[in-house]
Formats: structure tokens, sequence, C-alpha cells
């Protein structure tokens, strides 16, 4: 309950104490929150998402590497291909997705530390439903 008035508080971009009794007291989600960022839960949920088995097993299936063009006056050569680059735009539909959230669109939250955490749990949420 709590976590989905964390989440609920950042889709809408509502303050902390306009969260619903549904999902229990505002300052308890508010106060959860900031007790899980500093416990960390957020980066530990972050990195078990990213660092996932199927996640490694996919991308080394796909042979996917990093692509960045070179620059034109630059000798060396490597490994560049256009097609991939213009796929790209994963990386923007991410952020996209992520401003749907009027809570982070907006900044609502201005303690730096706060607003990392919420990305990291929006990243994951947003992963999570693209499975």
């Amino acid at each position: 309950m709590v976590l989905n008035g964390i989440l609920w508080r950042f889709r809408t971009g509502s303050s902390w104490s306009e969260i619903t009794e549904r999902y229990g007291i505002a300052t308890t989600c508010y106060n959860r929150f900031v007790r899980w960022r500093r416990a960390g839960v957020w980066d530990r949920l972050l990195e078990a998402v990213s660092e996932a088995y199927a996640i490694r097993k996919t991308t080394a299936e796909r042979k996917i590497w990093a692509n960045i063009p070179p620059k034109s006056n630059r000798k060396d050569v490597f490994a560049f291909s256009p097609w991939v680059y213009r796929q790209r735009n994963l990386v923007e539909r991410f952020f996209n997705r992520i401003k749907h959230y009027r809570g982070i669109a907006t900044r609502y939250d201005k303690n730096p530390d706060n607003f990392l955490a919420v990305v990291k749990l929006i990243a994951v949420r947003i992963w999570c439903i693209s499975l």
C-alpha cells in the first residue's frame, strides 16, 4: 500500500500531503520513501534489475556493444553501425516515459537524493511494465 502511495504521488505530481487514505497516512509514505532511500533500497532494487541474468543473457545473445559514432577527424577506426545508432531512440523513449510521471518531470522534490531515488524507482517500474 505504501509503495503504491509513493508511486501515485510521483505519477500525479501531487504533494505528499495529498496522498489518499487508501494508500496509508501521507507522512508514513514520505517517511518510508526517505528511510528506504537512506537504506539504499532503491539502489539495490535498480542493481538487482540491471544485474538480472536474463538481461545479461539477452544482451550476449544479441551481441550488443557500444555504438558511438567516430569524430570525422579520428584516425582510429572502430565498429560503428548507422542503423544501430538510429535505434538510440530506445533511450529517448525511456526519457519520454519517465516524464509521464509529473512528479519527476516538474521536479517537485528539491532534495537531490530523493529525486535520484524516485528516478531509480520509476526506472524499475517502467522496466517491469515493459516485460
